[in-house]
């Protein structure tokens, strides 16, 4: 079996066109491409994964790309990611960002420390296979950009958070685009200050229900435009301690909430 041994462990990715698995290890031997490795071909290994420099790249509209994602190239093929070893990336923005295929038994990331990122931006933005996803046991707390961690999961029904997410200020586009998610609850984002909240729902048609949303403190939030633009189910909101006196967008907010009966925007003060 070919190796490259290094002198202190070392974090990689191996993506197996076997299973179409990506796995993530920290050993002092990196496998060579081609070798079996774990039970499998290693058809591409990928170094560096504590150590990755990721932006967003806007296409137009409220799509983009992640650049600087290694294995991005596969992204599209994997349907299941695996935390073998514990490993502790500097970012998790766009980390399984468009693995389209990857569905919701395919995940598991009891090993992943998220203890030296930031941020989780686009973390499973464009996993349109997901139906359900359970990330309550990661630690986000300390987390600032969430934005579009579910941006496009369009078969999405249902999603438990991480039990807190107060140092969250990006929630733009967090659900955008996940058109079967029906309830959510936020009550990890209680006493989160957000500066940004624009897009957070829109789209999804399905969504009846949004627990904690009166928990969260708006105050000091700029724009919270498109937040819940056609969310078409939506049947009732606490919307009573709502503060919007900082926004300078409020456009199309409830746009098209037609089952929303009524709101109490008592505390709704604009600049």
């Amino acid at each position: 079996v070919s190796m490259t041994f290094s002198a202190e462990p070392v974090a990689f990715a191996v993506y197996s066109d076997d299973d179409k698995s990506l796995r993530f290890y920290k050993r002092a031997a990196m496998p060579a491409v081609g070798s079996i490795f774990d039970g499998r071909t290693a058809t591409h290994v990928y170094g560096g994964v504590e150590d990755l420099d990721v932006s967003f790249v806007a296409n137009g509209g409220h799509a983009g790309t992640f650049t600087g994602v290694p294995w991005s190239a596969v992204s599209e093929s994997v349907e299941r990611v695996e935390s073998i070893d514990r490993i502790a990336p500097n970012t998790l923005a766009g980390f399984f960002s468009n693995m389209a295929a990857l569905t919701t038994g395919g995940v598991s990331l009891n090993n992943l420390d998220t203890s030296k990122a930031h941020s989780a931006s686009g973390m499973f933005y464009g996993c349109t296979s997901l139906t359900s996803l359970d990330i309550s046991s990661l630690d986000l707390s300390t987390y600032s950009s969430v934005n579009s961690i579910f941006n496009g999961c369009q078969s999405l029904i249902s999603v438990v958070l991480p039990s807190d997410l107060h140092s969250a200020k990006n929630l733009g586009h967090m659900f955008y685009g996940c058109a079967k998610l029906q309830n959510v609850d936020l009550s990890p984002l209680a006493d989160a200050s957000p500066q940004y909240a624009d897009c957070m729902f829109m789209g999804c048609s399905r969504l009846m229900g949004v627990s904690g949303f009166d928990r969260i403190d708006f105050s000091k939030c700029e724009t919270l435009a498109s937040m819940f633009e056609m969310c078409t189910s939506l049947r009732e909101l606490d919307t009573s301690a709502l503060d919007a006196s900082s926004a300078t967008n409020v456009s199309r907010m409830f746009f098209h909430n037609i089952m929303l009966a009524s709101l109490d925007l008592s505390r709704f003060s604009l600049k």
